[in-house]
């Protein structure tokens, strides 16, 4: 009986939701005629074909919704003179709310009003044609219960997202839902964290090597590179049985000018660190506190989360991808909370994180405690006396304004994360000597653009890449 009554509830909440926004969407009808005419030139002679305006500047308005919270910021653009492509100028420093968007929560209001103040903003004095775009991660993906209604399954993510369409156009933003306001795929970030970085960093037209990226969220773990020459066939075809069903070419979720671009792309849901060591602690069925006080017992723990049915399973093949892949990844998220923010340089290996990770779990609880509130309260790298043994370089120091502070760590998490960081990378098929750029945002023209999937996801926007799908 209570079932019952609630699935009616939210049918009723879904038909309510519908026809706000519907007739919203009615009312602003003849706004969006008069733009989509304003855009065209007013010159065009007869037989000449009408041409669309581009405009010289572009605002676009994004919020990343994720697993650990939501975050907000504007990425403008400039046309370059002569051509049809747009150069990034700058990103607004970020803003962020710890609360993930859920159903039967209210919306972080600061975020809303700082959506507005950005979707009013001109670029150096000018105006700016400016879209809006919400992106729902892992944290949203989660919630995806199917609700059935009239035969048709609804999605409560699907329901949050639509309720965010209608606060932002209380707010007086156009978010066009549900085109730009939806969940992207976990291959949709890989792809677009991609692009971003080696956008960026000048490589998309080079012959050079390109920088393959992975990203570790709270929910989700994300793979892409950019298949070396003369390796595709076989990444594709010959290793498909080792290849996860979740691992695809993403180059079709953009248009980039480029016929031979080939990206392979991997992301697991349920694989984020957070996510992970929840399901560890589950598996177990206790804390993890004392069995991780020992780093053979708490690997023990980690490898029986991977060897659950899934994607990151022993492949045997998995060590052929190494022949695949680039010699340098980009790392960001929770990489580089747990090992640069306490003090392990930007630039480490698989090999140095699985050396850390045994260092961590060699100290003992009071020994632990103690280094992280030092580190915290008193400006002493939790890792100095490790990079004294190892004779590394001390990290460089990153403005976070652009990317967010890093998450804090939790004395009794920090040996296993580092094991399942470690664990992950090997599962994922990455050498031991592979170089790792371990970052929380890439430099471009001396600024900082936080390192994720808006920053390129704003580029393929601005530069009409997006595919036709989207």
């Amino acid at each position: 009986m209570q079932f019952a009554i609630e699935n009616l509830f939210n049918r009723m909440q879904i038909i309510i939701l519908f026809v706000r926004l519907n007739r919203q969407i009615l009312n602003r009808g003849l706004i969006l005629f008069l733009s989509c005419f304003l855009t065209q030139v007013s010159s065009a002679g007869p037989g000449e074909e009408v041409q669309l305006y581009k405009p010289d500047y572009k605002n676009l308005v994004l919020m990343d919704a994720g697993s650990s919270g939501s975050r907000v910021m504007s990425y403008q653009f400039r046309r370059m003179d002569g051509l049809n492509q747009y150069e990034l100028l700058r990103q607004t420093p970020l803003v962020e709310s710890q609360t993930p968007l859920a159903l039967k929560k209210l919306f972080p209001r600061a975020l809303l009003e700082e959506m507005k103040r950005l979707y009013n903003l001109t670029v150096d004095g000018n105006f700016a044609s400016t879209e809006v775009f919400v992106g729902g991660t892992a944290g949203l993906r989660a919630q995806a219960d199917i609700i059935d209604i009239s035969g048709r399954p609804t999605l409560t993510a699907d329901l949050i997202l639509m309720k965010l369409a209608i606060e932002l156009y209380n707010h007086g933003l156009n978010g066009n839902y549900p085109e730009n306001i939806r969940l992207l795929t976990g291959l949709e970030e890989a792809a677009f964290t991609w692009l971003g970085v080696n956008a960026l960093k000048g490589l998309l037209d080079s012959e050079s090597p390109q920088y393959g990226i992975i990203e570790l969220g709270g929910g989700s773990v994300q793979m892409a590179f950019k298949v070396r020459k003369g390796a595709d066939a076989a990444l594709f075809v010959r290793e498909g049985k080792a290849t996860p069903k979740s691992a695809v070419n993403i180059k079709s979720f953009w248009r980039y000018p480029q016929p031979g671009i080939e990206v392979y792309g991997e992301s697991h849901l349920g694989f984020g660190l957070n996510q992970a060591y929840d399901s560890m602690i589950r598996l177990e069925g206790q804390s993890l506190s004392t069995i991780c006080e020992n780093y053979e017992k708490c690997k023990k723990v980690v490898d029986k989360l991977f060897e659950r049915p899934g994607a990151l399973r022993k492949y045997r093949n998995r060590q052929s991808y190494h022949g695949y892949m680039p010699k340098t990844f980009y790392l960001n998220g929770y990489f580089y909370d747990r090992t640069v923010a306490l003090g392990l340089p930007n630039m480490q290996t698989p090999k140095m994180i699985k050396a850390a990770a045994r260092h961590v779990c060699d100290l003992s609880p009071g020994q632990l405690s103690t280094k992280l509130r030092q580190h915290y309260q008193s400006g002493v790298d939790f890792f100095t006396q490790f990079m004294l043994s190892h004779n590394l370089l001390a990290p460089v120091t990153e403005d976070f304004a652009s990317s967010g502070e890093p998450r804090k760590v939790h004395a009794e998490r920090l040996c296993a994360e580092l094991i399942y960081m470690s664990e992950l990378l090997n599962r994922l098929g990455l050498a031991l000597d592979t170089r790792l750029l371990v970052s929380k945002s890439v430099k471009y023209k001396g600024q900082d653009f936080g390192l994720s999937w808006p920053l390129g996801y704003s580029i393929a926007w601005a530069n009409e890449w997006l595919s036709q799908k989207e």
